[in-house]
């Protein structure tokens, strides 16, 4: 049974950045700032369901939107955009101490893709945390769902009064696995 987040009883109000929506790059400078402008009008999608920040494990001039332009760049070149998306940002990524990072130093988390295992930091945080992980929507698996039960991206058309962001995973299975 499908439960949104807010349903759910968490406490965590604050989404996390997924790493791995950075590639690939955008191929323009437009094409990153379509990215990003995206990525704000679906986090304010969750704040209508009570998520207020974004944790985020590098710093803005740490991730990239395409070569040698990064998240920073955009917020200083786009000044209202930049100081909306650098007040979103929440550091750390996992809070020191906490039952969270505990269980984060001693698992390795991981998907599936292409075959091969890779490291998802912020999809395990917000796993950890049991919270919505949000990025750029920047290759085709940001566009359609991915296995039975999980849905595609929110988009404007779905931000509407009586819809809500739904954590989901296919039956019997997590969409993160934990290796040890």
């Amino acid at each position: 049974m499908e439960q949104s987040v807010a349903e759910s009883g968490a406490v965590m109000s604050d989404m996390v950045f997924n790493e791995l929506s950075i590639e690939p790059l955008a191929r323009a400078k437009t094409e990153g700032f379509k990215r990003v402008t995206k990525f704000i009008e679906t986090f304010k999608c969750g704040t209508q369901h009570g998520f207020n920040r974004i944790r985020f494990e590098d710093s803005f001039d740490q991730i990239l939107l395409y070569p040698e332009y990064t998240l920073n760049d955009f917020c200083n070149e786009q000044r209202t955009l930049g100081i909306l998306l650098r007040g979103l940002a929440r550091y750390p990524f996992i809070d020191d101490g906490s039952e969270e990072e505990k269980r984060y130093i001693k698992n390795r988390f991981a998907i599936i893709r292409n075959g091969g295992k890779l490291s998802c930091y912020g999809l395990a945080a917000a796993y950890l945390y049991t919270t919505l992980g949000i990025g750029f929507a920047s290759d085709d698996r940001c566009h359609r769902p991915s296995g039975p039960g999980q849905r595609g991206p929110v988009d404007r058309g779905q931000c509407g009064p009586g819809s809500s962001p739904r954590w989901s995973s296919p039956p019997g299975r997590n969409p993160l696995s934990s290796m040890n």
